[in-house]
């Protein structure tokens, strides 16, 4: 694999991870308003079991999670102890993108100053 193609691979690597950020879901309001239903979300359960997935479906006392292995889990509501869900963060993607920005101008500088102290 090329040498760019491996920085591009790992840039969007990085930004997958670098541009989401959980957000915690007070347990009363995910208890009462039917929760984030559609939005992926950590569900921690009284137990200490972590779910990780979509939130399908509220009933009056479970709630229906897609985990990421595609299947469907239903959680007791009595047995949540606290929902957190992804959203994307503007804030860490343009600290993401203003240090990819800064790396590539940093290399372009050493290349460039390499390649004039090369020339006799």
């Amino acid at each position: 694999m090329n040498g760019w193609r491996r920085w591009v691979l790992l840039c969007c690597c990085v930004s997958l991870v670098g541009c989401t950020t959980l957000t915690a879901i007070p347990t009363a309001a995910a208890r009462a308003d039917g929760g984030p239903i559609g939005h992926a979300v950590v569900v921690r359960t009284s137990d200490g079991e972590e779910i990780k997935g979509k939130w399908l479906r509220s009933t009056a006392d479970a709630v229906e999670i897609e985990t990421t292995a595609g299947q469907a889990r239903s959680v007791g509501r009595d047995q949540i102890v606290s929902v957190e869900r992804e959203e994307f963060s503007t804030g860490r993607t343009l600290l993401l993108v203003a240090g990819v920005a800064g790396l590539i101008w940093l290399y372009t500088q050493v290349k460039l100053a390499s390649i004039l102290n090369s020339t006799p």
